[in-house]
């Protein structure tokens, strides 16, 4: 999961919504929210509802960004 920060600012400079960019991550990346709901510790619907921009807890912002190793601030601008 290194490249994804990378892939992160280049999808936004080819103008793709953010909000897109997060909800391709988990195919992206392989990994399926069940699994980083448990890696965070939180629901697959919490994390699923946060990556398609629904909810907005700064911790959960937190801890996703952090999982997927991207900056938060470069994940969950504030749209």
């Amino acid at each position: 999961m290194k490249n994804v920060h990378a892939a992160v600012v280049e999808l936004k400079s080819l103008g793709f919504p953010l909000t897109n960019i997060r909800k391709a991550l988990p195919k992206l990346t392989g990994i399926h929210q069940k699994a980083i709901a448990e890696e965070i510790g939180t629901t697959a619907k919490n994390v699923t509802a946060h990556l398609n921009d629904h909810r907005h807890n700064a911790l959960i912002q937190k801890k996703l960004s952090k999982f997927y190793r991207v900056p938060t601030e470069e994940l969950f601008e504030n749209e």
